[in-house]
C-alpha cells in the first residue's frame, strides 16, 4: 500500500524563503503522479517551547505512526502520541508513599513537561525509532 501522508520540517531563510530537504518529498510526490496535494504549513518561533511542540506533534509523531505501520500496527495519530508517552521514563510522573512504599504514576501530558523534559523525550524517541523500527528522526536543530 502506498502511503498516503508525509511529514517534513524546514526553515524559513533571511530572504523569507522555506529551505528544506526536497529529497524524500519529491520521492513521495513521484509515486503520486496526478495527484492532488494538500500542504499545511505552521510557523513556530525559533528556539521556543512552541517549536519543539511543532516539530514533536508535526514531525516525530507523525513520522513514528509510519513507522509503526511499516511493522503492520494501524494506529491514529493520537494513539501514536500516547504510545511515544508510555515508551518514554520522562513522561511518567511517580510519587511514593513513603509509609508504604506503594508508588502511584500517571501519564503525563505534553503541556505538563517543561522545555528540557520535552527535548530528553525526543531523544529517547529518537534512540527507541533507531534502534527498533530503524528510522533516523532528523534533529530539529539541522532541519
Amino acid at each position: 500500500m502506498k502511503r498516503r501522508e508525509i511529514s517534513a520540517t524546514g526553515t524559513i531563510n533571511n530572504d523569507g524563503r522555506l529551505v528544506m530537504f526536497m529529497g524524500e518529498l519529491n520521492e513521495f510526490f513521484a509515486r503520486h503522479r496526478g495527484c492532488r496535494v494538500v500542504a499545511r504549513f505552521e510557523v513556530a518561533p525559533a528556539g521556543s517551547s512552541a517549536a519543539l511542540r511543532g516539530y514533536y506533534y508535526n514531525y516525530v509523531v507523525p513520522t513514528m505512526r509510519e513507522a509503526f505501520r511499516e511493522t503492520g500496527e494501524r494506529l491514529t495519530e493520537e494513539q501514536t502520541e500516547r504510545r511515544l508517552r508510555t515508551l518514554s521514563p520522562v513522561m511518567w510522573g511517580e510519587a511514593v508513599d513513603p509509609d508504604t512504599g506503594i508508588y502511584t504514576t500517571c501519564l503525563r501530558g505534553i503541556h505538563e513537561v517543561d522545555k528540557s523534559e520535552l527535548v530528553e523525550h525526543i531523544e529517547t524517541l529518537k534512540q527507541f525509532a533507531a534502534e527498533n523500527l530503524n528510522v533516523y528522526i532528523e534533529d530539529p536543530r539541522t532541519i
